[in-house]
């Protein structure tokens, strides 16, 4: 078992407690069922300042690690992480649960090979709730605009952060890069990937 902790009593300002403790919470309602590769949620609760949620425990790297190891992964066996990850997207997404976050850092392998997604943190429950981090973004929540997705933009959005994890596992580089979150996006909506 892994335990995930926010020291809430910390913080000063009242309204920040709230937004720590419902992002930490959110985390854990999402995941309340046991769903095939995405960490197990046991408990949640918070006593004396302190929020956590009790989780299932991964002997394994995450993906990020895995890539930032080195070591070469066999092209099967990236196939099967992305497969796994694919399929635990699609139960969630089933479940009106949208992750937000899919990264390679959220992508956990354990020892047996299974893939476990991690950090729902921003998951999107239902369609009326918006909370997401103020002012944050990453290149994973773009939406397939250019695609014209048939899926709900934010399930399109988790479905284009996972073909950014696959381009990033097979050519080993990011498609875009910019020097500020403007360019980037403009990147993302405007140009073509460098193959």
């Amino acid at each position: 078992m892994a335990i995930k902790t926010i020291r809430i009593d910390e913080f000063a300002d009242a309204g920040e407690r709230s937004r720590l403790r419902d992002r930490l919470f959110r985390e854990a309602r999402s995941r309340a069922s046991r769903p095939p590769g995405i960490v197990t949620i046991y408990d949640m609760d918070e006593r004396e300042g302190l929020a956590y949620i009790a989780m299932q425990y991964v002997n394994g790297p995450t993906l990020e690690q895995m890539m930032d190891s080195g070591d070469a992964v066999p092209p099967q066996r990236l196939l099967d992480i992305l497969r796994q990850t694919a399929a635990a997207l699609d139960y969630a997404h089933q479940k009106g649960i949208v992750h937000r976050d899919i990264k390679p850092a959220n992508i956990m392998v354990d020892e047996g090979g299974i893939v476990r997604i991690t950090d729902f943190g921003i998951a999107k429950v239902t369609a009326s709730e918006q909370m997401t981090q103020a002012g944050s973004f990453s290149e994973r929540r773009a939406t397939c605009r250019r695609s014209r997705c048939k899926a709900p933009r934010s399930m399109a959005a988790d479905q284009y952060s996972l073909a950014i994890v696959a381009y990033e596992l097979l050519t080993g580089e990011k498609p875009f890069a910019g020097e500020s979150v403007t360019t980037l996006v403009f990147k993302i909506v405007y140009e073509q990937p460098a193959l």
